[in-house]
């Protein structure tokens, strides 16, 4: 795999984080079924080609971990425990576990995380937010309540690991995947509106097809930038 993690390192613009490229291999894994993948993952971006000090693997155990937190909201619980317990298994001698590594602490529901949580949907969708939730008929109240307060509110707007712009190309990353054209676009645009280029739009995109067509993927249909372009 040692070949895919270069390519996708290569494709990441400089835009993004310097840790942007193991989190986008990592979500793109787990969104297309192979979380088992990322051991191999974790022992190629801590080994001997990227040499790390103590607190730099740290901080990328924690971020995974963050990943993960994220992702369960967008691919669902079996694929988050599995690539859990894989992950375990090599960083176990490194750390008692991921948990232990980062002192995490549970989120708890309040009306502070119901706010963060809207404020971090309105910086993505703007004007576009309400047309979204008014178009789910009977259904919006509640997609309205469990996207705000806890999808958003405990998971996706919490920064404190993974900042604004890790989480949105994150979210890009495990929407695409599913091949949920209107959801990829919304998220596209959001990373838009969070200050990436066209550009460097674009290059996201083709790190994360690089992943999934290695997985198996056809992403030829796809939503792309191109789609949502003048909504910016």
């Amino acid at each position: 795999m040692d070949e895919l993690f270069v390519a996708v390192k290569a494709a990441v613009p400089p835009f993004f984080s310097s840790e942007a490229w193991y989190l986008i291999t990592a979500s793109t894994l787990v969104a297309c079924g192979k979380p088992e993948e990322l051991a191999p993952l974790y022992i190629y971006a801590t080994g001997p080609t990227s040499p790390l000090t103590e607190g730099e693997k740290k901080n990328l155990s924690v971020k995974l971990q963050d990943v993960l937190a994220k992702s369960w909201t967008l691919v669902g619980i079996p694929l988050v425990v599995t690539a859990s317990a894989a992950l375990a298994k090599v960083e176990k001698k490194d750390y008692e576990g991921t948990i232990a590594a980062s002192n995490w602490k549970l989120p708890e529901l309040t009306p502070e995380t119901t706010a963060r949580g809207t404020a971090f949907m309105k910086a993505i969708y703007r004007d576009n937010l309400e047309p979204i939730l008014e178009s789910l008929g009977t259904n919006s109240p509640l997609v309205e309540h469990v996207n705000k307060a806890i999808v958003y509110g405990l998971f996706l707007a919490d920064h404190s690991i993974l900042t604004e712009l890790e989480t949105s190309l994150v979210c890009v990353a495990l929407i695409m995947c599913q091949g949920l054209r209107a959801p990829t676009g919304w998220h596209l645009r959001g990373l838009r509106r969070l200050g990436a280029s066209e550009d460097d739009v674009r290059a996201a995109e083709r790190a994360i097809k690089i992943v999934a067509e290695w997985t198996g993927k056809d992403t030829e249909e796809w939503a792309t930038l191109e789609d949502i372009r003048d909504q910016v």
